[in-house]
C-alpha cells in the first residue's frame, strides 16, 4: 500500500520481481495493457504503471522496480471474507447467484456481487475475457462493493482459443 498525495488516497502497489519468469513478465505487461483500456466501478482500476524506475529501499540501496499502482480494495478478498464469516445461508446465496446470472439488483445492498455481472459484461463488451474468476480474484472495497482483480490471464476475446483451459486448478503445496 502506498499513499498518492496527488489524489489524496491510498493505492495498492503490485510489484513484479526482477527474478520473475518470462511468463510472469508477459502476464504483468498484459495486465497493465488491459487495465489501461478499462475503467469500471466494479473492477480494480489502474492508477499508474512504473517500468524499470529507480527505487531506494529502507537501507538506502537503489534498484529498479516495475510496478502497477492500483485502486485499493481495503476489505480484501472475497475468499478471505467468506473464510471469516462462513458460508452464506441459502437465501442470501440464491439472491447473489441470481444477481450474478440475471443481472437483477435486489434491495439487499449489504455486500458482495451487487454489480458483478455489470463488471464482467463491461469487460466482454470491451472484448476482454478475464479467464480466472475465483473468490481470490474478487476483492471488496471499503463499502464492501465487489471489485474484480488480477487480469494477468485475461485476453482479448479475439485472442482466446475455444475450449482453452486456463485459470487456477487445485491448490499449491
Amino acid at each position: 500500500m502506498v499513499y498518492d498525495p496527488a489524489r489524496n488516497t491510498f493505492a495498492a502497489l503490485k510489484v513484479l520481481s526482477k527474478a520473475a519468469s518470462r511468463r510472469d513478465k508477459l502476464a504483468f505487461e498484459n495486465e497493465a495493457n488491459l487495465l489501461r483500456k478499462m475503467n469500471h466501478p466494479n473492477l480494480i482500476n489502474i492508477i499508474d504503471s512504473y517500468i524499470d524506475i529507480d527505487y531506494e529501499d529502507e537501507q538506502g540501496k537503489t534498484s529498479q522496480l516495475t510496478a502497477l499502482a492500483l485502486e485499493l480494495a481495503s476489505n480484501g478478498e472475497l475468499y478471505e471474507f467468506l473464510a471469516k464469516t462462513g458460508r452464506f445461508d441459502e437465501k442470501i446465496a440464491r439472491l447473489y447467484f441470481r444477481q450474478l446470472i440475471n443481472g437483477k439488483l435486489g434491495l439487499l445492498k449489504l455486500i458482495l456481487m451487487k454489480y458483478a455481472w455489470l463488471a464482467l459484461d463491461y469487460c466482454h463488451k470491451k472484448g476482454i475475457a478475464h479467464r480466472d474468476i475465483k473468490p481470490e480474484n474478487i476483492l471488496l472495497d471499503a463499502e464492501y462493493n465487489l471489485k474484480i482483480a488480477d487480469f494477468g490471464l485475461a485476453r482479448f476475446l479475439s485472442d482466446t482459443r475455444r475450449n482453452a483451459l486456463v485459470g487456477t486448478i487445485g491448490s499449491e503445496g
